[in-house]
């Protein structure tokens, strides 16, 4: 995969136990934010709002923080009031996604985001967005329980 260009299709499988929280976007440049892309705290451009994460940007170990997953797709404009441009993060819980790339030896094992479309098993880097552990490969899907609020490697 490459990275979103638009909205990507998620699952979870319990529902109760997965976790969203609204946020506010920065808005110091224009930029999308699709659901399924990783969301972090990139303290180099706003300590407060969050940012929608690519390969282009380099991640910064003990500052950076994995927030969640994009649950909706927005696009922001450069200046806009930041208060009034919210998105929906899943924070917490399992989220499925399609994928056809890891198997049940993969189950325990940390995923990292390579672009904010593409999942593998590897450990977080200035390159690579620390996204949480495998717990189940199923249907097409691999379930990743988040691991957030941590910095992102």
């Amino acid at each position: 995969m490459a990275e979103l260009t638009q909205g990507r299709d998620l699952s979870n499988r319990r529902p109760s136990a997965l976790f969203t929280e609204r946020f506010n976007v920065d808005t110091s440049v224009a930029r999308s934010i699709y659901r399924g892309q990783p969301v972090i705290l990139d303290k180099s451009v706003d300590t407060v709002n969050i940012v929608g994460w690519v390969a282009a940007v380099t991640l910064v170990t003990a500052a950076d923080v994995f927030i969640g997953i994009a649950n909706e797709n927005i696009t922001v404009a450069a200046g806009d009031l930041e208060v009034t441009k919210e998105i929906d993060v899943i924070t917490d819980g399992e989220v499925g996604f399609q994928s056809a790339a890891f198997t049940d030896a993969d189950v325990g094992k940390t995923v990292v985001f390579t672009d904010s479309g593409t999942l593998a098993v590897g450990t977080g880097s200035a390159t690579q967005c620390t996204a949480g552990k495998i717990a189940r490969v199923a249907n097409g899907y691999v379930y990743v329980q988040l691991t957030t609020r941590q910095f992102v490697f």
